[in-house]
């Protein structure tokens, strides 16, 4: 009987000893569920801020898009009037080298109109000196 007993107190001991190790084992695991469970609270942060880092990033390019295309639009409008201030200085320098041009010829017209008059007014001179006969030597 005592042996028995002295069985029993081994077993009631490993009994025990297996408890508090289940026991401890047990808290370890719930230790290590609740670090699972703070690491993929946190990982789920990081990714819900991921996601709104790059929805910011989406509508911030979505705004500089908007800011390129108006100023391409701008770009383009002034490329246009440049051209066309281009063409209309030229045109106007066209006109002024015709307006030239025509000056050019109105001032030999006259210059020609006042050679023929001299040529004129010298031969009309000529003609009275003849006839009064003062070239006449």
């Amino acid at each position: 009987i005592d042996a028995l007993r002295h069985d029993k107190l081994n077993v009631y001991k490993t009994y025990e000893e297996k408890e508090e190790k289940l026991q401890a084992y047990t808290e370890t695991m719930c230790q290590l569920i609740h670090i699972a469970n703070d690491c993929f609270r946190e990982k789920a942060d990081c990714r819900l801020l991921y996601s709104e880092l790059i929805s910011q990033a989406g509508s911030e390019s979505e705004e500089h898009r908007v800011t390129i295309a108006e100023l391409i639009n701008r770009s383009e409008y002034f490329d246009q009037l440049m051209t066309e201030k281009e063409e209309d200085f030229k045109k106007s320098l066209q006109d002024a080298e015709r307006q030239a041009n025509s000056t050019d010829n109105a001032a030999e017209e006259l210059k020609e109109a006042e050679r023929k008059k001299k040529m004129q007014l010298v031969g009309v001179f000529d003609h009275l000196m003849h006839s009064f006969g003062v070239w006449d030597v």
